[in-house]
């Protein structure tokens, strides 16, 4: 049996608390057993193999674009209904 997929990441908002590059991939905490990731330059989500999902964005979300119903800056991934 195969460990599941863990997340990483090298740019953007990195879902750890860190924004910016980093040289190398860097896990993403709260991000285990992933089927699939939408990562992007402020914020990023993934879903995972139980059908949570699980957004992350900053250094602002003032648009509310981590749907967690707040405006709240997420650095590391936080539950969102679906």
């Amino acid at each position: 049996m195969r460990a599941p997929p863990a997340a990483t990441c090298t740019t953007g908002t990195f879902g750890d608390g860190r924004s910016g590059a980093h040289p190398i991939p860097s896990p993403i905490p709260n991000l285990t057993a992933v089927r699939q990731i939408d990562p992007g330059n402020f914020n990023g989500c993934a879903v995972l193999e139980d059908g949570t999902l699980k957004c992350w964005g900053g250094p602002t979300n003032s648009g509310g674009m981590v749907g967690d119903g707040t405006a709240e800056t997420r650095m590391i991934p936080v539950d969102v209904g679906l």
